[in-house]
């Protein structure tokens, strides 16, 4: 029974708390989904102390059972909690790279690879959690982690050549207007050569 308790904590401690500080630090949030799950769990751990039941070790051992499940479903709804905003939070804040950059010309192009490769395997173990969640909640945990840890990656990544990606935005951003402007002279021009007949046409 005290082998069940402390294995119920241990969870907690390694696992759940690690999800509620990483999202408390980010986000300086505590969502409430997760507030009700850790609730109901210690709801089912208090009960093990109740009169007569305490000495119960079936019941004991049941109620250890149920808060672990709820601490489960906790850690799961945590790790979803984390990969959608963390996921959004890194695109948001690298939207101007992606789209004006010219990220390849950054390390001889690796950073693109090992950008793409940790988008690739944090979105692939992300789904492969979804789907395991209900067959096999160890190995959607693992999995989740795995994910998110990929994130993690990726976002030190672009920190680590932040500098770099700026320059790149500046470069592609500057390479764009150039190309617009000649476009737009070049259609000035045109206009200018063949307004008469542009005139005549209108009238």
């Amino acid at each position: 029974m005290y082998n069940k308790q402390r294995d119920l904590y241990t969870f907690y401690n390694d696992r759940v708390r690690w999800v509620i500080v990483f999202i408390e630090l980010r986000y300086k949030k505590f969502p409430v989904p997760l507030l009700n799950e850790i609730r109901a769990a210690q709801d089912h751990v208090t009960r093990c102390f109740e009169g007569d039941k305490a000495g119960n070790r079936g019941y004991v051992e049941s109620q250890i059972e149920m808060a672990q499940g709820h601490y489960m479903r906790c850690l799961l709804d945590g790790y979803k909690y984390i990969w959608y905003h963390f996921g959004a939070d890194i695109k948001r804040k690298y939207f101007l790279a992606r789209i004006f950059g010219k990220l390849s010309d950054i390390n001889n192009g690796d950073f693109v690879v090992e950008m793409q490769n940790l988008f690739r395997r944090a979105k692939k173990d992300n789904e492969q959690a979804r789907l395991m969640e209900t067959k096999d909640k160890e190995m959607a945990i693992d999995l989740f982690e795995k994910s998110i840890g990929a994130l993690v990656k990726l976002d030190e990544l672009y920190e680590n050549n932040e500098s770099a990606i700026r320059w790149s935005v500046r470069k592609g951003m500057a390479m764009k207007a150039i190309y617009y402007l000649g476009w737009i002279i070049a259609l000035g021009f045109t206009i200018a050569r063949y307004w008469d007949t542009l005139k005549n046409y209108i009238s």
